[in-house]
């Protein structure tokens, strides 16, 4: 993937579609999933908005595996979501590697067909849009346009918003990452995220406890 960069005044069209189930707008990019123009909690595209820990659905800055909610105090003590009983608790091997839509934030605070991404919805954005470094009112991040015949006219802005760890936001000027729906099957700790910085976007991985942004997808 090629990675251009660029101010922001230079380029920014975006396309919107009201959503017919919620007040939140997407836009159509010619995926299998329309993208959300916001981050949840941000009113706009460079707005940071909220954070939280994998599978939760409460703004949370103050993380680590001790509140968790999915463990019983230590990441090697997973509650739900954990394929791999070597990590759960009491050996639990419950098979689910995907949040439920009770444990989805997306769903849970924006209604409707609005839920987290999935690791493939994130590989698809990767794959089949053109990814730009620039900045729109002092923030950085990524403008996303489509590639496909018919959508190259539409883009969506995603910040980078770094990441809380126990309290501390770490990288929120070069660096981020963005929840999926997917956890890790070996190492059920982890869980899949689209993470972005200045040199690249790719799928990546952190610790489930982490607090971090979520962009929501409709169908």
């Amino acid at each position: 993937m090629r990675i251009t960069a660029l101010t922001f005044s230079t380029l920014f069209l975006i396309t919107t579609f009201s959503s017919a189930q919620s007040k939140h707008q997407y836009v159509d990019l010619g995926l299998s999933v329309k993208w959300a123009t916001c981050n949840i909690g941000a009113d706009k595209p460079e707005e940071h908005g909220e954070y939280f820990s994998w599978g939760e659905t409460e703004n949370k800055r103050i993380n680590n595996w001790e509140t968790y909610k999915f463990t019983e105090g230590d990441k090697n003590e997973i509650s739900k979501y954990c394929s791999n009983s070597q990590y759960g608790w009491h050996e639990l091997a419950d098979s689910l590697s995907a949040l439920e839509p009770d444990d989805d934030v997306a769903h849970k605070k924006w209604g409707g067909n609005w839920r987290i991404p999935t690791k493939a919805e994130m590989k698809e954005l990767l794959d089949n849009c053109t990814w730009t470094w620039t900045t729109r009112n002092d923030i950085n991040g990524y403008l996303v346009t489509g590639k496909k015949p018919g959508y190259t006219d539409r883009s969506i802005f995603i910040p980078v918003t770094g990441a809380y760890d126990n309290g501390k936001l770490f990288g929120s000027k070069d660096h981020g990452h963005y929840w999926s729906r997917d956890c890790g099957t070996v190492y059920p700790a982890d869980a899949y995220t689209l993470e972005l910085s200045v040199r690249e976007a790719s799928v990546g991985m952190i610790s489930r406890c982490q607090s971090i942004a979520v962009r929501p997808v409709c169908q």
